[in-house]
């Protein structure tokens, strides 16, 4: 007769394990949880290649800070909340970049192929819809990054991630009237943007 499988370690239990030192644990925990941090980094920063390294250093400090994890809150709400910081304090940066080089350059220059702008050959671009498709997604793009870092974190962990109120209220580290209003503030910026684009 086949022996059962084990029961799946739980994230609390892998965590304390990573606590200890234990790589493997921390292996476990990535193999589990990368695609979606990797998932959330990717529309909180726009960018999969930043998604990638936010993904690295948010693990790096699951590493670092998994002896301060309290298990009143669940591991995924821990998780999103660094993921979510860790974005955060990437856009920040990218905030003060931009406005260091708006100052160093007035140049306007025209997007990539790949981000929406034309195609270096005009017959490869694509049929129609597909433009119309990636005009709209860029409208999107345009409307969210219009939104303040905590506005486009409420918005991606809702309707995105599937988050709730409190369990973003919780990753964000506010109150759910708190989410309730980072929402509708954003509701009306992003339908603003987009009637306006």
């Amino acid at each position: 007769m086949p022996a059962d499988d084990p029961e799946p370690v739980s994230d609390e239990a892998l965590l304390e394990r990573v606590a200890r030192g234990d790589h493997a644990a921390l292996r476990t925990l990535v193999e589990r949880h990368g695609p979606r941090v990797r998932r959330l980094a990717a529309r909180l920063l726009g960018s999969a290649a930043d998604a990638q390294d936010a993904a690295q250093d948010v693990f790096v400090a699951v590493f670092r800070n998994a002896g301060s994890f309290e298990p009143v809150a669940k591991f995924s709400t821990w998780l999103h909340r660094v993921t979510v910081n860790r974005c955060l304090t990437e856009l920040e940066s990218r905030r003060v970049r931009r406005r260091a080089l708006a100052d160093l350059t007035a140049s306007d220059r025209a997007l990539p192929a790949a981000r929406g702008g034309p195609a270096a050959d005009p017959a490869s671009d694509p049929a129609d819809r597909q433009i119309e498709r990636r005009e709209r997604i860029r409208r999107l793009e345009r409307a969210l990054g219009a939104l303040s870092p905590r506005q486009r974190a409420a918005v991606v962990l809702h309707r995105f991630e599937g988050l709730g109120y409190a369990e973003i209220a919780a990753t964000l580290g506010c109150s759910v009237s708190s989410v309730e209003s980072l929402l509708s503030r954003a509701r009306a910026t992003l339908a603003d943007r987009l009637r306006g684009s």
